[in-house]
């Protein structure tokens, strides 16, 4: 457990690293524990975290450092394009199957900034927006997820997987670190992704009881798949079709069940998780216009 610990350090130096035994039950209302220790202290932490793990705390961290920027609950396509669009991440773990955490180095010294590139990068992708501030820490490699729902039948858990640990700059962020306006604003995030598709809303059909939900769902997304084709980000589209659906009247119940038959929720590992968090994101960003 000790080496990808030591490497997930390494590939994001700092000069201390935020180490937090986190209970897996919130409504329990059991305290977590926290520890600030150097990367050379990280060896002898290591008994204690096991323990900690092995009691059933989740296990997760960060350098404290603003510098580099979390972003949570990502698919291997959406890591595959924001490599593609220049992202370079230093830190990757798997933190349950197919689903993944990165951190990126944007070179900045300053929490607000990080908190502005966090909630770009979570805007942008799809990841959770609940998670996108200046010092969110990600699930610690080499330790088992605690989550009741990764309970397997033998009562073992999957383990946190350290995937790419290098330390290099992202580009891409570092760059906006350093240009002010090339950094949304908190009102301007909820809206990104409406914004960015442009013009291609429809009006909204009636009541999603008159018709089938799958073909209601095409019929929204029909507009943005032909605008933007095999470039279109689906988790973009599914925000401005359910933001659309919210600003027009459809309640939000209603809203979830037209995000499940895309294909997006289909595919993610927590697809129920997934229509939530874009219908709460939606309904943020109507909040906002209205």
């Amino acid at each position: 457990m000790t080496e990808p610990l030591l490497r997930w350090a390494a590939a994001m130096p700092a000069d201390r690293y935020d180490i937090r035994a986190v209970w897996p039950d919130r409504a329990e209302h059991v305290p977590s524990v926290l520890r600030c220790v150097t990367a050379a202290g990280l060896p002898a932490l290591t008994p204690f975290l096991k323990a900690k793990n092995a009691a059933g705390y989740n296990l997760i961290g960060r350098p404290d450092d603003p510098r580099f920027i979390f972003v949570d609950d990502i698919s291997l396509d959406t890591l595959n394009g924001m490599i593609a669009a220049g992202h370079r991440p230093c830190v990757v773990v798997e933190s349950s199957l197919r689903n993944f955490q990165a951190f990126f180095d944007a070179e900045t010294t300053e929490d607000q900034t990080a908190k502005a590139l966090a909630r770009f990068m979570a805007s942008q992708w799809g990841g959770d927006l609940a998670s996108a501030d200046a010092r969110h820490a990600g699930r610690l490699p080499g330790f088992t997820n605690r989550k009741p729902k990764h309970r397997r039948a033998d009562a073992s858990y999957p383990y946190a997987r350290l995937r790419t640990a290098s330390a290099r700059l992202d580009p891409v962020l570092a760059a906006m670190a350093t240009d002010p306006t090339a950094l949304p604003t908190d009102d301007q995030q909820g809206a990104r992704a409406a914004r960015t598709l442009g013009n291609c809303a429809t009006s909204v059909a009636p009541a999603l009881g008159d018709r089938d939900r799958s073909t209601f769902y095409d019929t929204l997304l029909a507009p943005y798949a032909a605008r933007y084709g095999a470039t279109l980000d689906r988790s973009r589209a599914d925000f401005a079709i359910a933001r659309t659906l919210l600003v027009q009247g459809m309640p939000p119940s209603e809203v979830a069940e037209v995000l499940s038959a895309s294909s997006k929720a289909r595919e993610h590992s927590q697809p129920q998780q997934y229509v939530e968090r874009t219908v709460a994101a939606a309904r943020d960003a109507a909040s906002r216009r209205s």
